[in-house]
């Protein structure tokens, strides 16, 4: 069943982005807590964590997680090159 794969909590949404930026690129380590603060901003601002998702609202969400993913790693990464 694809909607059981889907997460329906922001904290699930949290929890993979903790993952992406932690494991797959350890500069972004020192940045978590301001990320982890605007990712749930995001989050709750686009729906409430005890909703159940139906298939387009998780769509929905996850094509503006991923838009605040794609917003934060070229904001660090413009950082990162400015120190560097």
């Amino acid at each position: 069943d694809t909607l059981s794969t889907i997460p329906t909590r922001h904290e699930d949404i949290g929890t993979l982005f903790n993952q992406h930026f932690s494991s797959q690129n350890p500069l972004f380590q020192p940045y978590g807590s301001y990320l982890d603060e605007g990712l749930e901003a995001r989050l709750l601002a686009d729906y409430h964590h005890g909703d159940k998702a139906t298939l387009a609202k998780a769509r929905q969400q996850a094509k503006r997680a991923q838009v605040f993913l794609d917003l934060a790693k070229h904001y660090l990464t413009m950082e990162l090159a400015t120190v560097s």
